[in-house]
């Protein structure tokens, strides 16, 4: 069983005890709350003692409500199974129309009733047979409770069942679109992701952003001496220093091979170059169990956001040349040409 299948299941039996418990009110605590209603309801009245008034359009309104409140208590009996004493009865039902020649119950009438429904025995409707299923036994009158909180079962599990599947299926889409951003190796965003994130940024256009172009150096002997196992742990280490080194907001990506991606939302040359000093510094530190030593090349640019394809490529232009400056080096682009830190 799936675990899904265990949590529906599990919430179906929750439900159900649950609907069970609510469902199985005694009769007889029915009964007395019929009767202690009537007290109320003829205190309410105040009707004096002998024949009722036949109900005329001048009635008062508490009569209305009488009538309301009679019908559902005798509904609520009906319902609970119980078969209601006739003098019981005649208070509850529905008062006669404004017009009519029959007399509304007295107060001796409500005492009646009272009375008959504080002595009556629980009774259940007589059993009849089936005529679909000869001797097969069932009752006159439907459990309307039960009947209400089955309904209530099912559209509780229904509602269970949509939010769970909901849910997992927000949780796929979730999952699906954290792999196709991902990178497999390093853990940081993709090239896909960059891409979204320079076109996003472009089109927003607000204050300016900086890039860096970051490259391992000599990264081919790596593999071609130690193996790519050695080489995956080279790319690992390097991703998780550039993360460790970089400020909250600044997003690393892997942008291809060796090569690494930073941007920096609105930052200016002054400030990018002190973060990239800050990574390139911390990669030439990083310790390998291949026994090799770690550098790399960082360009730096920056600019309007709404021009920033111009800043990446104007990044990776300065990386070449901390490539052709002797490589463990930030390179900076500004107007008045390329400047390099060693």
């Amino acid at each position: 069983m799936s675990r899904l299948s265990a949590v529906l299941v599990g919430a179906a039996l929750s439900l159900l005890l649950s609907a069970g418990v609510l469902a199985s009110t005694p009769p007889a605590e029915t009964l007395e709350r019929a009767a202690q209603a009537l007290e109320a309801e003829l205190a309410e009245l105040k009707l004096p003692p002998g024949q009722g008034a036949a109900p005329d359009e001048g009635a008062p309104a508490a009569f209305k409500a009488a009538d309301e409140a009679g019908w559902d208590l005798l509904i609520e009996l009906q319902d609970a199974g119980i078969v209601v004493p006739p003098q019981a009865q005649m208070v509850l039902q529905l008062m006669p129309p404004p017009g009519s020649t029959a007399r509304r119950p007295s107060a001796d009438d409500y005492a009646a009733g009272i009375n008959a429904l504080r002595q009556s025995t629980v009774q259940t409707p007589p059993a009849t047979v089936s005529p679909i299923s000869p001797g097969a036994v069932t009752s006159d009158t439907t459990d309307t409770s039960t009947t209400i909180a089955a309904a209530a079962v099912a559209v509780a599990l229904l509602g269970l069942v949509i939010g769970c599947g909901a849910l997992w299926r927000g949780r796929r889409h979730d999952h699906l679109a954290s792999i196709a951003c991902t990178d497999g190796l390093t853990g940081l965003m993709n090239r896909r992701q960059f891409d979204f994130d320079v076109d996003t940024t472009t089109q927003r256009g607000r204050s300016c952003t900086a890039a860096l172009m970051i490259d391992v150096d000599h990264f081919k002997s790596f593999n071609d001496t130690y193996g790519h196992a050695c080489g995956d742990d080279v790319l690992r280490r390097v991703s998780e220093t550039i993360n460790q080194n970089l400020r909250r907001g600044d997003i690393a990506y892997r942008y291809g091979g060796e090569e690494f991606s930073v941007l920096l939302p609105g930052t200016d040359n002054d400030t990018a170059e002190i973060v990239a000093e800050r990574v390139r510094h911390a990669i030439s530190m990083i310790p390998l169990d291949c026994d090799v030593h770690v550098t790399a090349s960082i360009g730096v640019a920056s600019g309007p956001s709404s021009q920033l394809d111009s800043v990446v490529m104007a990044a990776d232009t300065a990386m070449y040349g901390a490539k052709s400056a002797g490589r463990n080096c930030t390179t900076v682009d500004g107007s008045d040409g390329l400047s390099a830190l060693v």
